[in-house]
């Protein structure tokens, strides 16, 4: 093989997403987990029990979940005729919209945008196509990473296996909370092979 042979790129390539992947646990910024917590109910927790955000009724991305973060419930408003394309993220009282994703991610296809209320507009792009090599960031306008992704586990995966971490100075961002458990799905979406297979 030579250095320019497209087969040593993509080894060379693959070694650098499962170095990514493996360096995880030590990235600077917030630890977060999901946990189920009860029956058609899960929650964003971070490493000392704190609940950062709690969701009622199917995972965060359900069409009739109801999720709470920082003293506030948000549910779902579909935008249009197809509702896995646009959605916004309202306050239940209100009706003021937190955030809106646009697009999904299906197999090896990054897609989702999402566009919070001060105007940021964050991407989801993954590098890695494995499930012990994907790791997925929520990249803002201006390039800053604000959280990283990545599946815990090597074969099958839900959102309870994700593991998240928040940039440090992320944690300021508006609906913070919200953002990472409405997205978190993304990851097992881009992996999922059609068909079912992971």
């Amino acid at each position: 093989m030579t250095e320019n042979d497209p087969n040593n790129a993509r080894i060379r390539w693959h070694d650098l997403t499962k170095q990514d992947w493996k360096d995880f646990p030590t990235l600077p910024g917030l630890h977060l987990s999901f946990r189920r917590t009860g029956w058609r109910s899960c929650a964003l927790i971070a490493g000392d029990a704190t609940v950062w955000a709690s969701c009622r009724r199917g995972y965060f991305t359900s069409p009739r979940a109801e999720i709470k973060a920082r003293g506030h419930t948000y549910v779902w408003r579909q935008v249009g005729e197809r509702r896995d394309l646009v959605r916004d993220l309202v306050d239940a009282t209100s009706g003021t919209p937190i955030l809106r994703i646009t697009g999904r991610h299906t197999y090896l296809h990054d897609r989702t945008r999402v566009d919070l209320s001060d105007h940021t507009t964050l991407v989801l792009p993954v590098r890695g196509t494995e499930n012990d090599t994907a790791v997925m960031s929520a990249v803002d306008q201006s390039k800053n990473v604000h959280i990283r992704y990545r599946i815990s586990r090597r074969l099958l995966f839900t959102l309870m296996d994700i593991e998240v971490v928040v940039s440090p100075g992320a944690q300021s961002l508006p609906g913070i909370e919200v953002v990472i458990a409405v997205t978190a799905s993304c990851l097992p979406r881009y992996l999922a092979k059609p068909g079912g297979g992971a």
